[in-house]
């Protein structure tokens, strides 16, 4: 793999070579500024000292029991219950109408033409090509890059 581009860190890290120490630190200074941001968050609308969010936050995974438990979240339940909770909490008419939305495959909320690619892949019968397009874009500030799956 040949790369032309226009700055040392541009397309950096990269999975066809290994990571530079400078495109490391850069990633590392983005990836803590995202940690930090999102545990300020988690402290700040949980209202949980940060030393007690820095503790949850090493990187499991947790179940709604658990989570719950350690008051990441405020109980667990279905949609039943975030209704129940809307009308008594928020005041919102009883019977309110649910609408689920369904986001269309060919949708491309990133505007980088994921949206075009995807859809082009499926009209030339490539469908299996689509959970590549798919894959390939950004999910949030957290993700660098997805791994071959």
């Amino acid at each position: 793999m040949e790369e032309i581009k226009s700055g040392d860190l541009k397309a950096e890290p990269s999975p066809y070579k290994p990571v530079s120490e400078r495109a490391r630190a850069v990633s590392n200074a983005m990836v803590q500024d995202s940690f930090n941001w999102f545990t300020g968050l988690v402290s700040e609308r949980r209202r949980l000292p940060m030393e007690r969010v820095r503790f949850l936050a090493d990187g499991r995974v947790y179940t709604g029991r658990q989570a719950a438990e350690v008051k990441l979240i405020d109980e667990v339940g279905g949609e039943d219950r975030a209704v129940a909770w809307l009308e008594t909490t928020r005041k919102l008419e009883k019977d309110l109408e649910i609408v689920d939305r369904k986001v269309s495959l060919g949708a491309d909320p990133t505007g980088l033409g994921f949206g075009i690619a995807s859809g082009l892949a499926e009209a030339l019968g490539l469908g299996p090509l689509r959970k590549s397009v798919e894959r390939a874009k950004l999910d949030g500030l957290l993700v660098l890059w997805h791994p071959q799956l």
